[in-house]
């Protein structure tokens, strides 16, 4: 198991009602601090991961207008816009100037690698990389790191060395709802069927997350019938809704991601089946506005707005000298109806209409 994966998953659940200083509800120059998992030593393959709180520098203590430059792999979903809101807000906070830069999508490697370049060349003392690829930029950040650049892998993971790690686990965020239908439906309880819309294939993060959601379901009475993968766009999700309902009828659960439940439940309510369960492995506003109505079971929340906040301050305590931890994540965790009236919900999503900023001076 990953050591990003030690963690039991029903601590996840019971830290969805444990909140500190949210970091979105901080005032500007406000130090705050966050409930995470720690892994020490940092960025080690051998350590441990342990609870903790990442506490945030206090921008009083910044001492110079630093450059950072974030890199997304694009900026399309309300995931990515919670993200790019997370890391505005942070710069804001700090008073240090941010770059946003984004490819076209998880295909377009080329223009990402660019980007980084670009950032070093215009001067960025700081980046902070949610990669595409996490072996292809391996050569520009450790040339950079030799000339003094501080590089923050943040996101998903890259087999390089850098200066910090803000990295989550998707190998827990299919582990989080296996682990829940695990708890609802254990072995000898009685068969049920899921049909499983995880996004594209070939994604390490979507991968992962199959890969764990399958292994820990294997010891339950819920039996995954197909995993059926395509674009994470709304359009093909359809196809595949309707293709997958169409073709396995007796399933009890459609679960997947945010894209595809946000159009199942649609979907379901035009053919009368509402009977199918439906549960989100990633969260966005229209999943949640279905949960609030009972249309959705539950979903996995991810403290997107707080994991950005972590990358830029991390990488401004580092270029500061005053870094204290270099490698943690807020954790995954389920939500479900009956938690939303606890779930913070600024840690998780941009506001209502809020537009992406690529550039705070």
């Amino acid at each position: 198991m990953s050591k990003r994966t030690l963690w039991p998953v029903a601590v996840m659940v019971l830290a969805a009602a444990t909140f500190f200083l949210s970091p979105t509800k901080a005032q500007a120059g406000d130090a705050w601090s966050f409930p995470v998992l720690v892994h020490e030593p940092p960025m080690s393959p051998d350590s441990v991961e342990s609870e903790g709180v990442y506490h945030a520098m206090d921008s009083s203590k910044v001492t110079k207008k630093w450059h950072i430059c974030q890199l997304f792999p694009h900026v399309k979903d309300p995931v990515y816009i919670a993200y790019t809101y997370g890391a505005v807000s942070e710069a804001r906070r700090l008073g240090v100037k941010l770059t946003v830069v984004a490819a076209d999508g998880y295909g377009d490697l080329q223009t990402q690698i660019s980007q980084l370049e670009d950032c070093f060349a215009q001067g960025a003392d700081a980046v902070s990389i949610f990669a595409i690829s996490p072996t292809a930029m391996s050569t520009v950040i450790q040339e950079a790191r030799a000339k003094g650049k501080v590089v923050i892998d943040c996101g998903i993971g890259m087999d390089t060395e850098t200066d910090g790690e803000v990295i989550e686990s998707f190998l827990e965020l299919g582990e989080v709802p296996a682990e829940y239908l695990k708890a609802k439906h254990p072995k000898g309880s009685g068969k049920v069927k899921l049909l499983w819309l995880p996004g594209p294939p070939g994604i390490l993060w979507v991968e992962d997350a199959t890969r764990a959601f399958k292994e820990i379901l294997a010891d339950s009475d819920v039996e995954v019938v197909k995993v059926m993968y395509g674009d994470s766009g709304k359009v093909p999700q359809l196809k595949l809704v309707e293709d997958g309902v169409q073709t396995y009828s007796d399933i009890t659960y459609l679960a997947g991601g945010a894209p595809a439940i946000e159009v199942a439940v649609n979907h379901l309510r035009e053919i009368g089946r509402e009977d199918i369960k439906l549960v989100a492995y990633y969260t966005s506003p229209g999943v949640v506005s279905a949960l609030e109505k009972g249309q959705v079971e539950g979903t996995v929340m991810e403290d997107s707005v707080a994991l950005l906040r972590m990358c830029v301050d991390m990488a401004v305590q580092v270029l500061e000298g005053k870094a204290t931890m270099l490698d943690a994540a807020p954790h995954f965790r389920m939500l479900t109806q009956s938690g939303l009236a606890t779930w913070d919900r600024e840690s998780s999503l941009a506001p209502d209409g809020w537009k992406p900023v690529f550039r705070v001076d």
